[in-house]
């Protein structure tokens, strides 16, 4: 116990390095997961409406599927970073956001987009259950309400990243495989986020 308070006092003194910033982007990517992938589904929805003759009430489910998942993942997970330790937790939900989001790609109908939605939604929603927990770990005490604000702007930064998407891959594309290249997409930026997530030590 002494030698945890010890090391708990030791992080407080520490001076901000590249270490602090890498983690913080590290679990800003959670955030940005997740305005992605919402803002994506909400520019193609039209796109589902058409091409499986939804109605408005199925298509409005697609939306509302993704937050039930996220509560799914963030309780069923905050038990497994604590006793597993948040390092793998970060590294398993990125493999289950980046491995079903580019699954979503290849949905063939209806409910196999649904079922993909929610387990894509519970990878990214098990971040949710350490992301605070290791601001507390990591970061020292006075930096600490400045690294939860630009942790969780990256919400906005992943709306922009579904916007400029929207524009650049979704517009441009034939409807039936643009949306398509948007998820893979998402699976490109999971990669990206668990070579960010190497700098991420284990819990104290």
């Amino acid at each position: 116990m002494d030698s945890r308070k010890h090391l708990l006092n030791r992080l407080d003194q520490a001076v901000w390095n590249r270490v602090h910033t890498a983690i913080t982007v590290a679990l800003g990517i959670g955030w940005l997961l997740d305005a992605f992938e919402v803002t994506i589904v909400n520019n193609v929805i039209s796109v589902f409406k058409e091409l499986w003759h939804l109605s408005n009430t199925e298509a409005s489910w697609i939306l509302s599927v993704w937050f039930l998942g996220i509560m799914a993942g963030a309780y069923g997970f905050g038990y497994l970073a604590d006793r597993y330790g948040r390092k793998r937790l970060f590294l398993l939900t990125l493999l289950l956001y980046g491995t079903f989001t580019f699954l979503t790609a290849f949905a063939w109908n209806y409910p196999s987009l649904m079922v993909l939605r929610v387990v894509t939604a519970i990878g990214v929603g098990a971040e949710y259950a350490a992301i605070n927990a290791a601001i507390s770990e990591f970061i020292p005490a006075r930096h600490r309400g400045k690294t939860n604000a630009t942790v969780m702007n990256f919400w906005s930064i992943g709306a922009i990243l579904a916007a400029l998407v929207t524009l650049l891959l979704i517009n441009r594309l034939p409807p039936d495989i643009g949306w398509r290249a948007a998820f893979g997409f998402g699976a490109v930026v999971a990669i990206a986020a668990a070579l960010a997530r190497r700098y991420i030590p284990e819990s104290p």
